[in-house]
């Protein structure tokens, strides 16, 4: 699904357009808030919506690390091949987050559970937010 949502004669092209005319850090920000929303939503719903939200978030989770990776070494010169290095190592809490995900979802619930995703995506925001005011 993925694969084909992301076809240009889809959705493919949406991020790319958007972030001709809007500052990173702002689009950043936005999919991140977004996608906290849709995770509340289906953590507080029920049925068809709450599966829709989930399945939603991932729209606004494919400009997520893209975004995050060129503000991360964006101005950094000679520095930018250890900066990348260093950004794509931090990729393990992509690791990490589903199995904190399911071990309060054995604790509390599914739902309940994905809160943790939720509060990843209130970080991203926060760091979307910093790099806005550093450019300030």
């Amino acid at each position: 699904m993925i694969n084909y949502l992301m076809e240009p004669g889809t959705l493919g092209l949406i991020g790319a357009r958007v972030l001709r005319h809007v500052p990173a850090g702002i689009v950043l920000g936005a999919c991140a808030l977004v996608a906290t929303t849709l995770v509340l939503l289906s953590s507080l719903s029920s049925g068809a919506l709450a599966g829709f939200a989930i399945i939603a978030v991932g729209l606004f989770n494919s400009i997520m690390f893209p975004t995050i990776f060129s503000l991360a070494i964006e101005g950094l010169g000679e520095d930018s091949p250890r900066a990348s290095g260093i950004v794509c190592m931090a990729i393990v809490g992509g690791a990490i987050v589903p199995l904190l995900t399911g071990l309060i979802a054995d604790i509390a619930g599914l739902a309940t559970a994905l809160l943790v995703p939720a509060s990843c995506y209130i970080g991203i925001a926060i760091y979307a937010a910093l790099v806005q005011l550093r450019k300030l």
